[in-house]
């Protein structure tokens, strides 16, 4: 059987809403992003594209957690807006979290979902 592509919202989003301010300033306190999809075929996985905005004075670093692993961090310069995920595929319940070194940060993004037909 064929399976299908859809475009979806993060899951660590607020319905309708898109953007995740991150309030976390460590691994312990990181926001949630996005949960993958739990299947691990060839069909079920997530691409995961996430844009971050700094809306302080100042330049902001923002870390990634991508399960447990840290990935960064990367420095959003002040006032600005910057592609931190491009199409990453991700599945078996992988747990992408963030957070920064003080408040101002706001993630935003979508899943290409790619799943099996049922």
């Amino acid at each position: 059987m064929m399976g299908f592509m859809k475009k979806a919202g993060l899951t660590g989003a607020p319905a309708g809403n898109g953007c995740i301010d991150i309030t976390g300033t460590d691994a312990a306190t990181a926001n949630t992003l996005h949960a993958a999809v739990a299947g691990t075929g060839a069909d079920d996985w997530d691409e995961v594209w996430l844009v971050a905005t700094n809306g302080s004075d100042a330049d902001r670093l923002l870390t990634l957690l991508v399960g447990e692993v840290e990935e960064g961090p990367v420095l959003i310069p002040a006032r600005a807006t910057y592609r931190i995920v491009d199409g990453h595929p991700m599945q078996d319940g992988l747990v992408v979290k963030a957070f920064a070194d003080d408040a101002g940060i706001r993630v935003r993004g979508y899943v290409n979902q790619a799943r099996s037909a049922a």
